[in-house]
């Protein structure tokens, strides 16, 4: 295949990719007893690395029953609601999501199921927090 060659104005500078947001920071977790604290360091985290969208994946009981020792947890909408308002009072200028993937499986979900899910629907590259 011959190269082709390309003309450009001069002081032409190609556009830098760094300069813009990019990719996706997944919070994968049970978000019980989740904190004001915790949910600022996760944001200053997307925010201080260009992240383009920060992705909160809450598990199901049964996720975190088998992945955890037995342990009671809040009910997955209880936590997701709890999220959801700690979300909206922070007043970010971040870009978030709250997955909603495993309240619709209503079941436990193994880790490589979800990280495939999130990797498919979400731009990379990918970070996980």
């Amino acid at each position: 295949m011959a190269r082709q060659t390309g003309k450009v104005p001069f002081g032409y500078e190609p556009p830098n990719d760094r300069e813009t947001d990019r990719g996706s920071l997944w919070i994968y977790d049970a978000f019980e007893d989740y904190t004001e604290q915790e949910l600022v360091r996760v944001l200053a985290l997307a925010s201080g690395r260009g992240i383009a969208k920060a992705v909160f994946y809450p598990l199901h009981e049964e996720t975190v029953r088998r992945m955890e020792k037995p342990r009671s947890v809040a009910p997955y909408h209880r936590r997701v609601e709890a999220l959801q308002a700690l979300l909206a009072a922070s007043d970010t200028d971040i870009d978030y999501v709250v997955e909603p993937f495993e309240g619709k499986r209503k079941k436990y979900t193994p880790a490589d199921t979800a990280f495939r899910f999130l990797e498919e629907k979400y731009a990379a590259p990918h970070s996980s927090g």
